[in-house]
């Protein structure tokens, strides 16, 4: 008697891509800028609640860190990305 033949071999699934997840929306704005002699703080609204915020720190769990404050211009990093945020802007 003839052994059966054996069973096809499925292929190997390709592996899936790895999408990294998008961005949190933006849920934090802006509200001013103040100067408390020389150390300079910014004025964040995060999810309805106003903070201030010292440069360095970060805001709230947006991921964004506050990098600097040039008169009326707040710049913000986040994984290497830099932006200038204005009184009344979201990010």
């Amino acid at each position: 008697m003839i052994p059966p033949p054996p069973a096809p071999q499925r292929a190997a699934a390709p592996p899936s891509a790895v999408v990294p997840s998008p961005a949190p929306p933006a849920n934090s704005t802006l509200v001013g800028l103040v100067e408390f002699g020389d150390r300079p703080v910014a004025l964040i609204n995060i999810d309805g609640v106003v903070q201030r915020i010292n440069v360095g720190e970060a805001i709230g769990n947006s991921g964004w860190t506050l990098f600097s404050i040039n008169k009326q211009e707040a710049v913000i990093r986040r994984n290497g990305e830099v932006r200038s945020v204005y009184a009344g802007q979201k990010f």
